[in-house]
């Protein structure tokens, strides 16, 4: 695993290399989490993991049934 150090700007922010950025694919306007672990910080692309994760996490407050059942329906022969 690669590493290297960059400074804390002024405003609190940080420049991610751009080896990191062409590497994981990311783009200059995406959304990235930032997670506190023991250890330290990790950043990671926001994917559609993270938001079932979120939902779960509201406990399915706000979820289309009707827009589920629909999906569950495409899917059956």
């Amino acid at each position: 695993m690669a590493s290297v150090t960059v400074q804390v700007n002024k405003d609190g922010s940080i420049l991610i290399p751009k080896n990191f950025i062409k590497r994981y694919g990311w783009t200059p306007i995406e959304k990235v989490t930032v997670s506190e672990e023991r250890r330290g910080l990790r950043i990671r692309k926001d994917d559609i993991y993270d938001k079932f994760i979120e939902l779960l996490g509201k406990g399915l407050n706000g979820i289309d049934w009707k827009e589920v059942e629909k999906g569950r329906e495409d899917r059956c022969f």
